[in-house]
């Protein structure tokens, strides 16, 4: 008789520990893992959007150049207009790959300060994990209390301004 009122404490305590890990887990909402949606935060933070208005002058510049080109092969004729017209074509090409390498230093220097940013805003709020939703059906489903990606853009884009 004993041991089974003993029995009856162990499984009422083991109860007790179950319900009260699921509280705090679920019902308190003290998860240590979040979420954020990668897109946004590339979209909103503001080192992103000074490096566009670079890359839109090095566009604008290189248009210009491009054009005045143009202009130069247009008042030439015969053998001097296709040496004129291969001039254009070797800027041209020129122009796209330093466009194209440019913007890949762009989006890797973006990338590289968001993830700095992320790592140090999970380290300062004690998350364990802070997983990026993408889209591609890496993160198939998350509660939407569990997205954090508003608060991450306001610590990145104020970290950014007090540089």
């Amino acid at each position: 008789m004993m041991v089974k009122g003993v029995m009856n404490v162990v499984n009422v305590l083991v109860l007790i520990a179950v319900l009260w890990l699921a509280a705090d887990r679920y019902l308190l909402n003290d998860s240590k893992e979040v979420y954020v949606i990668s897109g946004k935060l590339y979209d909103g933070y503001l080192a992103k959007k000074k490096l566009e208005k670079k890359f839109s002058a090095l566009q604008s510049a290189n248009k210009q150049t491009l054009d005045s080109l143009i202009v130069v092969t247009q008042r030439h004729e015969g053998k001097a207009r296709e040496e004129a017209l291969q001039l254009y074509r070797e800027k041209l090409m020129a122009v796209q790959e330093e466009e194209a390498m440019v913007s890949q230093q762009y989006d890797q220097q973006i990338w590289t300060q968001i993830n700095e940013y992320i790592k140090a805003f999970g380290k300062e709020k004690g998350y364990e994990y802070i997983y990026g939703a993408s889209g591609n059906g890496s993160i198939m489903y998350a509660d939407e209390n569990m997205d954090i990606t508003e608060e991450v853009l306001n610590y990145m884009n104020d970290k950014y301004e007090d540089r």
